[in-house]
């Protein structure tokens, strides 16, 4: 725990005022400031409110006092648990803005909890990106000073955090705040400064637990590093197609074989995670993912019954996804999400061809494949 005069330092640092300033405006001398964040004296009770009024957090924050953290942080990620089951409503404050209320508000209390900032300033991000997209309206007044408190927020956490697992996360959401406003000089400086390979918590330990000979946690963690490789290799696969694919008619073949060898990746990689509910569920989500951009490809093309193959596939895969959803534990991380996603097995043929076209009633839909695909999802419970 931080004595008072680390504490002070800290939120100074973050009310982003020098000791001379912070001496002025309390009347004080730069001394007293310097002894106070020594931990060489404390100030007069009388300073206290006014301290703690400058620096904008209550005075418990300031003494570190009155407060259960770990208990308030439980009670935020419940009361976020609540938010990421609401559905999206255009036009409507939406889950996203709720959720930066929420963590704004633990912040008073808690403003040096840099992993709650980070987590505050991503959903401001998703909330303003949600306008950019023109998803619903926000005066414009307002998504500027969302995303410069937001900014902010981040430029904060990367110039006081010293937790190095913090620094990535915090680079990557900086990237993505300049990048929609088009600060793409910001945005590639920031790039240059994460490090050439990625490097987690998890590819740490499991380095460590090797130099230690603990085979058994390394073995453990293999299996969570092969987890998040795979997730960023299929993602990656993905992304390289949909870039291809992106150029329109000129390129499609080339996109077409790019998906087919995203696709059999994926299919690859169910060998390893078998007893893994929870990686299985992933990695079919990927293969529908890359099965319906590979449809909609063909659709483009006007290859009907290369998408009619493709909606097949998928909905196999989505049966299969169903099967694995339905048999979760409740200790699995999407026991919570079960109607969620079959909700999202039920949509499997309408995605397949939703990229190309937007009419329901269209060429692919009317063909009996892809009516018969769709009632057996439907069947679904």
């Amino acid at each position: 725990m931080l004595s008072f005069g680390q504490r002070l330092k800290t939120l100074r640092h973050e009310a982003e005022l020098s000791q001379a300033e912070l001496a002025e405006i309390m009347g004080v001398s730069v001394q007293s400031v310097s002894k106070w964040e020594c931990d060489n004296n404390m100030p007069d009770v009388s300073l206290i409110l006014p301290l703690a009024s400058i620096l904008k957090v209550t005075t418990d924050c300031l003494l570190g006092a009155g407060t259960n953290e770990e208990e308030d942080k439980k009670k935020l990620h419940d009361e976020l648990e609540e938010y990421y089951k609401m559905p999206f409503k255009p036009g409507h404050e939406n889950h996203n803005y709720l959720a930066y209320l929420a963590e704004k508000e633990f912040l008073k209390k808690y403003p040096l909890n840099y992993e709650v900032k980070i987590d505050c300033a991503e959903w401001i991000y998703w909330y303003i990106y949600s306008y950019e997209r023109n998803f619903f309206e926000i005066p414009p007044e307002e998504f500027e000073s969302m995303w410069s408190e937001g900014e902010k927020m981040l430029l904060s956490v990367k110039k006081q955090d010293t937790d190095p697992t913090h620094g990535n996360r915090v680079r990557g959401a900086l990237i993505s705040y300049y990048s929609l406003k088009k600060m793409w000089n910001e945005a590639e400086s920031i790039a240059y400064e994460l490090p050439a390979k990625s490097y987690t918590k998890t590819d740490a330990l499991f380095e460590i637990a090797c130099e230690r000979k603990d085979y058994l946690k390394a073995e453990e963690l293999s299996k969570k590093v092969l987890a998040l490789n795979t997730e960023n290799y299929l993602c990656s696969a993905w992304e390289q197609a949909r870039r291809i694919s992106i150029f329109g008619n000129v390129r499609k073949e080339e996109a077409i074989n790019a998906w087919k060898a995203a696709f059999e990746t994926a299919k690859n990689t169910e060998t390893f995670f078998s007893g893994n509910d929870d990686m299985l569920i992933k990695v079919m989500h990927w293969q529908i993912e890359i099965l319906s951009s590979l449809s909609g490809d063909y659709l483009a093309l006007g290859r009907v019954d290369d998408s009619l193959n493709c909606v097949e596939k998928a909905t196999s895969i989505g049966l299969q996804r169903y099967a694995v959803v339905k048999r979760l534990t409740e200790t699995s991380e999407f026991a919570k999400y079960k109607g969620e996603i079959i909700k999202g097995i039920k949509l499997i043929p309408m995605q397949c061809y939703n990229s190309v076209i937007e009419d329901d009633d269209n060429i692919l839909s009317r063909e009996e494949r892809f009516k018969e695909c769709q009632r057996r999802l439907d069947e679904l419970e």
